[in-house]
């Protein structure tokens, strides 16, 4: 029997079923290390599911179970449509920042949406509180809280923005 007319497959040890729905909207790459993305229906770049589910999160449930109360299905391959089994990994809120922030994937500066400052305005920013304009003056003629200009001043927020920018 040729194994793509079995109903279940085994693939890099993951069983799937061609008869399922699920899987039918699943590439699946035959490799060690690629994604099985969804080709099914995105939303904000994730798979969902006829039911509105998210589809990494059903990947993950079918291969290792329920998902814990507060846990996130989190993706090692930083792929949204991936429900490869072995890209997945379970963590907090806070898991999933801090990788998301190790792997340089956070919205910086002008990339945020919620930022009022360009690039070039932090650059004036610093040159007019080194030439002694008040935080308070700044924040107003900016248009943004004082507790922003401190914090690109002390380098919390913008320091990946330098003079040569």
């Amino acid at each position: 029997m040729n194994v793509t007319d079995s109903i279940e497959t085994n693939v890099n040890g993951y069983i799937v079923r061609r008869d399922d729905s699920f899987w039918l909207k699943v590439h699946v790459v035959r490799d060690e290390s690629s994604c099985w993305e969804w080709i099914g229906t995105l939303k904000d770049g994730y798979g969902r599911t006829a039911k509105s589910e998210r589809a990494h999160r059903v990947s993950y449930e079918l291969h290792h179970g329920p998902i814990p109360g507060g846990l996130f299905v989190c993706h090692r391959c930083d792929n949204r449509a991936c429900v490869r089994p072995d890209h997945l990994f379970l963590g907090t809120n806070r898991d999933n920042v801090a990788d998301m922030v190790a792997k340089g994937r956070q919205a910086r500066g002008s990339q945020n949406a919620a930022t009022k400052l360009t690039a070039a305005d932090v650059i004036e920013v610093r040159r007019r509180y080194a030439s002694g304009e008040a935080k308070r003056a700044l924040a107003r003629r900016f248009g943004v809280d004082v507790k922003a200009i401190c914090a690109l001043l002390d380098g919390r927020t913008w320091a990946h923005v330098t003079e040569a920018a």
